[in-house]
């Protein structure tokens, strides 16, 4: 999680920001695909996991919000998209709870 948060910089950096934001939403995927498991822990209620989802947010949100604004600002996204929405519509969409395994390759660049 940490490298996927971090990995907003070097992207913005190395690519135009429709594609370093498809990128990075691409990464933070494959996160949530690689750890199914974590969504069933998070929800347990066992305390050991409380500080997770508050710490998740720290770090995912402003990495996404830097390549939200960006996006927006080149025309690529629409106004209004909130980090916090789409980070959730990822996870529900890799999450997948019917036990399927979800895609893991993903086209964001068509979601725009």
């Amino acid at each position: 999680m940490d490298a996927c948060a971090d990995a907003a910089p070097d992207l913005a950096s190395k690519y135009e920001p429709g594609e370093a934001l498809a990128r990075w939403m691409q990464r933070y995927m494959d996160f949530v695909a690689t750890k199914r498991g974590l969504a069933a822990a998070l929800h347990s209620g066992d305390p050991a996991y409380s500080s997770l989802p508050g710490y998740f947010d720290k770090r995912l949100q402003p990495a996404l919000e830097t390549l939200l604004e960006a996006a927006v600002a080149a025309g690529v996204v629409r106004p209004g998209v909130e980090a916090d929405d789409l980070l959730r519509a990822v996870a529900t969409y890799a999450t997948d709870l019917t036990g399927k395994s979800p895609p893991m390759r993903a086209e964001w660049s068509n979601c725009w």
